[in-house]
């Protein structure tokens, strides 16, 4: 009988051992397992990750900006944070502040890892084409400027030196467009006193061939089209711009025979003076094709020549 009590009483104490170890069992997993997958969490790296995926400018900085804006409203609403607490039997959903913030932080940094290199190589890879347009170039700049800025960026980093490459490219774009316009601009026409010559385009022209023969100072540069045209024409530019110059003078000071006394005169005052300075004008300077250089420099005397002709014939009227 003593047997049978003690049984019964070993039986009674595992039977209160197992209730007691399912109501631990239960009270540990009211909580969700820490590695288990947040599907907000999970969204933001798969877009992260696709990033290296885009290929085109805006595109990427568009999918940028998407991204940017789920980790802020994401962020915003707790989701980060979200774990699933059993509370009588009901599974209810709560949000960790602490785990949020950790988790838009870890978000904010990995964004701009995979961003900036990404943007970066594009930007490099637009550089390589022989097409540059002024819209794209202003859209890289301001983004690389941004990038450059931010408090994200290690100056340590490869990619710091990367962004203020694209800023030196940017930069000598900008130097000789600059130096492109303003010999596109060059223009002494105003100043065709008989005594006052063409400016001397030297230091354009012999700028303009260094550029050319160093490749226009920067790999990058030198694929742009339009710069190394615009540099190619300055020396027929300018050119051009003196023969205006001297057919207008031509033209002003040509035709005044009729305001002075004797053809002796005309010739030492006028004639002469606009001879020489067209035989000033000398393809050592400018460098052009032979042939279109004399024609042109032909049409000069035949002008002059014409006037001197008329002039001939109006003192020979006269007396």
């Amino acid at each position: 009988m003593k047997t049978i009590k003690i049984s019964l009483l070993l039986i009674f104490v595992a039977t209160i051992c197992y209730f007691l170890i399912r109501l631990d069992v239960d009270i540990d997993q009211s909580k969700e397992p820490p590695n288990s997958p947040n599907p907000f969490r999970k969204l933001i790296l798969q877009k992260i990750d696709s990033i290296k995926t885009i290929n085109n400018l805006n595109s990427c900085r568009n999918y940028y900006i998407e991204i940017s804006g789920d980790i802020e409203e994401f962020h915003n609403r707790g989701h980060f944070g979200l774990y699933t607490e059993n509370e009588n039997g009901i599974s209810i959903q709560k949000s960790d502040n602490i785990k949020n913030d950790q988790w838009k932080e870890i978000f904010s940094k990995s964004l701009y890892a995979e961003y900036a290199p990404r943007f970066t190589f594009l930007a490099y890879e637009s550089f390589k084409k022989t097409e540059w347009e002024s819209s794209e170039l202003k859209f890289i700049r301001k983004e690389a400027d941004a990038l450059k800025n931010s408090s994200l960026l290690d100056k340590n980093d490869n990619l710091y030196q990367k962004l203020k490459g694209i800023e030196m490219v940017l930069n000598k774009y900008d130097e000789i467009s600059s130096f492109i316009y303003i010999c596109n601009q060059f223009n002494p026409q105003g100043q065709t006193h008989l005594e006052i010559k063409f400016p001397d385009p030297s230091q354009m022209l012999t700028k303009s061939r260094a550029y050319l023969k160093n490749k226009l100072d920067n790999n990058y540069v030198n694929n742009c089209f339009i710069l190394r045209k615009g540099l190619q024409e300055i020396p027929q530019n300018l050119f051009n711009k003196n023969l205006t110059y001297l057919k207008n003078k031509i033209d002003i000071y040509g035709p005044i025979y009729s305001s002075i006394p004797d053809q002796i005169t005309y010739l030492n005052n006028i004639y002469n003076p606009l001879k020489r300075e067209i035989g000033e004008l000398t393809n050592d300077t400018y460098a052009l094709n032979g042939d279109i250089y004399f024609e042109r420099k032909n049409e000069l005397y035949q002008k002059l020549d014409e006037y001197n002709k008329q002039a001939f014939d109006y003192y020979k009227r006269k007396w």
